[in-house]
């Protein structure tokens, strides 16, 4: 009698702990989706002339969730081979990390531009800064060097967006997957 109800009591934790390993992926692919903007759309549309003599310059900027690590990256694709090469990348710790509010006003740490004539669409940019005296590194390329630092703070930037939508669903996701499994510790 005692073995079966320690049986079903242990049977019951594990139903209750593989549900929250699958809550918390599923947020965690959520965060990754809405992370993800690129300008290869735009550039798919073939509305601009020259394209075969000077290949568009296509950028795609994303985040990956592991447990409490997120790493920001840019990349740069190759029009011609599809090709990706990281710009740049910063990995940090989301339980040492201010998320902004999703419902912040255009101002300091949160910023929406809506796009021009020439412009298709928006960007939008929002401010991640770190606990000190926690600072991640952050590495970085151009053509002519190559950076690797610690920051106080990273700014991601969301290019195009169409409305401010996507990247207050991502300020969403963020601070509701810090709430659950990253508890904010400043």
């Amino acid at each position: 009698m005692i073995r079966s109800a320690v049986f079903f009591m242990l049977f019951g934790f594990l139903a209750v702990s593989a549900q929250a390993d699958d809550a918390q992926s599923e947020l965690a692919r959520q965060i990754e989706a809405a992370s993800v903007t690129s300008n290869q759309a735009y550039f798919d549309t073939g509305k601009s002339v020259g394209w075969t003599l000077y290949p568009p310059t296509i950028y795609c900027r994303e985040m990956q969730v592991d447990d409490c690590d997120v790493t920001a990256l840019t990349l740069k694709i190759s029009a011609e081979t599809s090709t990706q090469k990281p710009l740049g990348e910063i990995t940090f710790d989301l339980a040492r990390t201010k998320i902004p509010d999703p419902s912040s006003p255009n101002g300091d740490v949160y910023a929406f531009m809506t796009g021009s004539e020439d412009k298709a669409n928006g960007s939008a940019m929002f401010d991640l800064h770190f606990l000190p005296p926690y600072e991640p590194t952050i590495w970085s390329t151009t053509s002519e060097s190559e950076v690797e630092r610690p920051v106080p703070f990273a700014r991601f930037l969301m290019e195009p967006v169409a409305d401010e939508t996507q990247p207050r669903r991502l300020l969403s996701l963020l601070n509701q997957y810090q709430a659950a499994y990253c508890r904010f510790s400043g």
